[in-house]
Parts: structure tokens; C-alpha cells; sequence
């Protein structure tokens, strides 16, 4: 949808703008009207965008992965403790 220029155009008449710079205002903020609008009334793509992806089903991706187990242990931990245990720093225990 276009702004009607000559409807808006006396609310920027005031500005010491070329003619091509208040047609361009009067578009910039029709634009960033319109999409306050969009939003409020749920149209914005933002919003669009969630609702297409929640109608889709989900890809089956259970059986894609194939991966080796992994360890909990933390080996720096490990390696820094016997390090200090065998310098005589390890602190733990204060």
C-alpha cells in the first residue's frame, strides 16, 4: 500500500527538504507505520514466520545422529589435580 503524498504532504512542509526528500520521508514513515500496524494486528513476518514452521512436521531426526558417547569427566580437572599432587599444591582439602 502507497501513502496518498499530497494528503501528508503539508505535514512536512515545514522541513527545508527538496521535494524528492519529503516524498522519501513521507514513504519511510508510511513504512515504519505500516509495519507497527502489521505487528499489532499480527501480520508482521516475525510473527508469520513461527506460525509456517509450527504447521510443518517436525523432520524425523532421531535416527540421523551418530555420534560416540561422551565422557562427563572433565580430563583438564584431572590432569591440573595429579599435577598439583605431585608438586605438594594441591589445596583442595582448605
Amino acid at each position: 500500500m502507497r501513502p496518498e503524498l499530497e494528503k501528508y504532504r503539508p505535514y512536512v512542509d515545514g522541513f527545508d527538504l527538496t521535494e524528492a526528500q519529503k516524498a522519501e520521508l513521507i514513504h519511510t514513515l508510511w513504512t515504519i507505520m505500516e509495519a507497527f500496524a502489521d505487528q499489532a494486528f499480527g501480520l508482521h513476518p516475525a510473527q508469520l514466520i513461527p506460525a509456517a514452521l509450527m504447521q510443518r512436521d517436525p523432520p524425523d531426526t532421531a535416527n540421523d545422529v551418530d555420534s560416540d558417547p561422551v565422557s562427563t569427566s572433565n580430563p583438564i580437572r584431572q590432569v591440573a589435580g595429579a599435577s598439583r599432587r605431585r608438586k605438594g599444591t594441591d589445596h583442595a582439602g582448605e
